[in-house]
């Protein structure tokens, strides 16, 4: 089975292990906007990115899972789209409100940019959780066979700070509400990694850390990764 901590040294939550491999199963499915196929073509393309932008070469050369930049399946991905995901994965300054306008003119609609934003962000928080427990990066999953169910966007929605559409336009969990699928799947994975949104009500809330250790860890890493939040 995928995402198995039986052999780390630290002991993980229950909670951490399901929700990792419910995120496995949600990136091999189709999407809304993306096949299973896609999208575990844009995560091999962004892991990809991710590493090289790191500097240490044992990183960059590493088997990730039996897959190498050889061999993972980014092909079947347009070159715009490739070149979206990995601005997304590793190349953030590139981002502006000029360079998400001209997506649509490249052919990625921007429902289609938001899953790309779930599925990186998502992979992200996956891989880097491995990387803190020294253990190898998870192989990708088998996509899924499927259509994306090309659901249409929620009503109400106004740009926010991240340059896309998005309900209320005000927050981080909002960010990819564009895609109300992506937006399940990231509170999910926020609710066994962070807390509940009813935990966040206490400010005595604590797990392994108190939550004023857990929120100078939160503060210090939207400051390095330079998080508008």
């Amino acid at each position: 089975m995928s995402i198995d901590f039986s052999n780390s040294t630290i002991s993980i939550r229950p909670q951490i292990q399901d929700a990792l491999r419910r995120e496995w199963s949600f990136l091999a499915a189709p999407g809304t906007w993306w096949s299973g196929a896609e999208r575990v073509a844009i995560a091999a393309e962004a892991r990809q990115a991710m590493l090289e932008s790191r500097s240490e070469p044992s990183l960059r050369d590493q088997a990730i899972g039996g897959e190498r930049a050889a061999s993972r399946p980014a092909s079947i991905l347009d070159e715009h789209v490739t070149d979206v995901v990995r601005a997304v994965a590793a190349d953030s300054p590139l981002i502006t409100a000029e360079w998400v306008a001209g997506l649509e003119s490249k052919g990625v609609a921007m429902p289609a940019y938001a899953e790309i934003i779930g599925i990186v962000a998502r992979l992200s928080a996956v891989d880097l959780f491995h990387r803190a427990l020294g253990l190898p990066l998870e192989p990708l999953p088998q996509p899924e066979p499927g259509e994306p169910s090309r659901t249409p966007p929620p009503a109400g929605l106004v740009v926010g700070k991240s340059f896309v559409p998005m309900v209320r336009g005000v927050s981080i969990p909002q960010t990819v509400s564009l895609v109300p699928q992506e937006t399940v799947a990231w509170q999910e994975l926020s609710d066994a990694l962070y807390m509940t949104f009813n935990e966040m009500d206490n400010p005595d809330f604590t797990r392994a850390l108190h939550r004023s250790q857990i929120e100078l860890v939160a503060a210090r890493t939207s400051q390095v990764n330079e998080c508008f939040y």
